[in-house]
């Protein structure tokens, strides 16, 4: 961390000057420029972080709280192997950026990774006739083939992508939601997301075991996205 600066917003400056102001309204704006320590890489990046004055009270002295709203170069949620699909890797690192400043965008960014997985996999993505030729819609272009139906044709293809199935159906849930309220869209199931991500690449792609608390993670995201699986919160084993 090389230098940082505060500054009360302008929003706040103006809501200062009202008689109804209080104190949980004051609000700042935290500017850090960074540098790495490593020797062998040294980049550089600047953070913002987005600042809310807590009041005294008994159990605790004035604080303003700050939470980042904003990073680059992005830190990197999982390392994005050499021999994932170029596609998926790059979607990945659109993901980890867009995190921090529009959780629902970054959803999308998810589900269309698995997309591209599925892509990379051989899954049919284009609806087509017996002859192997392309559907056309009206408009006369070819008919996409729904991910919930490539998902289930993926799961047919080995052990793998049996256990890999209930992930990525989170992951089109979120993303399903993101796309049409994303002002909904909660950012700590959009990190569990990409948790998941996490396992199912490294389960394809590197031979690893899908760990055990993958359920927990997959129903974390359920409960909030899945319309048959919200009827009661996961219990973390």
């Amino acid at each position: 961390m090389q230098s940082l600066r505060t500054r009360q917003t302008g929003e706040s400056v103006s809501l200062g000057k009202q008689e109804y102001w209080e104190e949980s309204f004051h609000r700042e704006l935290l500017t850090v420029n960074t540098k790495c320590s490593n020797e062998n890489c040294k980049e550089v990046g600047t953070m913002v972080m987005h600042g809310e004055l807590h009041p005294q009270n008994d159990e605790a002295d004035e604080c303003v709280y700050f939470t980042p709203v904003y990073i680059n170069p992005a830190p990197a949620v999982f390392k994005v192997e050499k021999s994932y699909p170029n596609d998926v890797s790059m979607l990945c690192r659109s993901a980890f950026h867009l995190f921090w400043v529009d959780p629902a965008a970054c959803g999308n960014k998810i589900r269309a990774a698995v997309e591209r997985l599925l892509d990379d996999q051989g899954i049919e993505k284009t609806i087509t006739d017996r002859a192997g030729t392309p559907q056309l819609s009206k408009k006369g272009y070819p008919q996409p083939v729904s991910l919930n139906k490539r998902l289930k044709a993926f799961k047919t293809k080995g052990k793998v992508q049996s256990q890999c199935f209930d992930a990525l159906d989170s992951i089109r849930w979120l993303g399903n939601s993101s796309s049409h309220v994303s002002l909904d869209t909660d950012k700590y199931s959009v990190f569990k997301s990409l948790v998941i991500l996490k396992s199912v690449l490294e389960a394809i792609y590197l031979g690893r075991k899908i760990p055990d608390s993958m359920d927990y993670e997959v129903a974390r995201v359920n409960v909030l996205y899945h319309p048959d699986k919200q009827r009661s919160w996961p219990k973390k084993i």
